[in-house]
């Protein structure tokens, strides 16, 4: 009987340490799953656009007594999370003296994938939602004037934004705009591979999404820095549905994003500023140079920024400064507030 017992002890020992861990990972699961609904205070950092998507947004309304004419609206690259701009969304808000709105916009199913029970969306959706938020905007507002700033992709997505609402539009500021054959670039040809094994690719997350909140912010500052906007954003990343979004979005890009749209760009360069980057994997200097010579009345500058300059010390202010400057060129002072 001793005997028996001692077997029937080494048999159920490993199941016993299985069904442990397994009752853990359920209980790390379900403890994050927990911490990623939207909470009260995001309620109004939520907004429903016309194609009846939610898209979450960060808002720095105008505080000036005086109704704002000018919004200034921010697309953001990929990942599309409007959190990583809020530095610079807040210098732009600080040199207009409050006297503009300034809104940053995520893209659909990269920032609170739980809004659309973590679908997947593609490039055409970012830009119709994108449309759909000017339109209720611009609708509402007879008066509002536009300035568009599209970072990356974004800048892309800028420009279909521009191509609804020309006449309403008055500044575009492009900063490292992937505009045109991104496939071609250095980045692209290298992360191609990834892009067309997004699903696969996405559970990379899933590992992280079951670490302790703590252990994942406390390694956050090694890849954003010490800004905690910049922490919150990276964090809200650390989710396979953000990332599959992420992955997915960047697959349609390598394959839709090839010309860009000449007749548009042309007809409206003047409202137009390229900021280029003068090493930039995602841009290269080539097609910055394209740009350049072929749309002589836009204005170009280049910069000593990486890419992802939001992460740079000095990239927030950087390119707020410029598209302050941009935002000020033959604008009524009464539009806009700063000095």
């Amino acid at each position: 009987m001793a005997g028996f017992q001692a077997l029937a002890s080494e048999a159920t020992a490993p199941v016993v340490v299985a069904s442990a861990l397994v009752l853990l990972i359920m209980a790390l699961y379900l403890r994050h799953a927990s911490r990623r609904r939207l909470v009260p205070s995001f309620v109004d950092r939520v907004v429903s656009v016309a194609t009846g998507r939610l898209m979450h947004h960060i808002v720095l309304p105008a505080t000036t007594t005086v109704r704002p004419t000018t919004l200034v609206v921010v697309v953001p690259g990929n990942p599309g999370v409007p959190g990583f701009y809020e530095p610079l969304m807040r210098r732009v808000h600080a040199l207009a003296g409050g006297a503009a709105e300034v809104v940053g916009l995520s893209h659909t199913g990269h920032s609170m994938p739980w809004l659309h029970a973590n679908a997947t969306f593609d490039l055409t959706t970012q830009i119709e939602d994108k449309v759909a938020y000017l339109d209720a905007r611009l609708r509402a507002d007879p008066h509002l004037q536009v300035v568009l700033v599209g970072h990356s992709i974004g800048a892309h997505v800028a420009l279909g934004m521009l191509a609804a609402w020309p006449h309403r539009v008055r500044k575009v500021a492009l900063l490292q705009p992937a505009v045109m054959h991104i496939a071609q670039s250095a980045s692209g040809k290298k992360l191609a591979p990834l892009f067309a094994q997004y699903k696969l690719a996405s559970w990379a997350a899933w590992p992280v999404e079951l670490l302790p909140t703590a252990w994942v912010k406390a390694l956050l500052p090694l890849f954003v820095g010490q800004n905690p906007v910049l922490q919150d954003a990276a964090y809200s990343l650390c989710n396979r549905h953000v990332l599959r979004n992420v992955l997915n979005m960047a697959r349609h890009e390598m394959a839709e994003l090839l010309d860009i749209d000449h007749g548009l760009v042309a007809a409206y360069q003047h409202k137009l500023s390229f900021v280029f980057s003068a090493k930039d994997a995602w841009v290269p200097t080539e097609f910055a140079a394209h740009l350049t010579h072929t749309y002589k009345e836009a204005q170009s500058t280049t910069v000593d920024l990486p890419h992802a300059f939001m992460i740079d010390p000095r990239g927030s202010d950087t390119m707020a400064d410029l598209v302050w400057a941009w935002m000020k060129q033959d604008c009524p002072s009464a539009a806009l507030g700063g000095s």
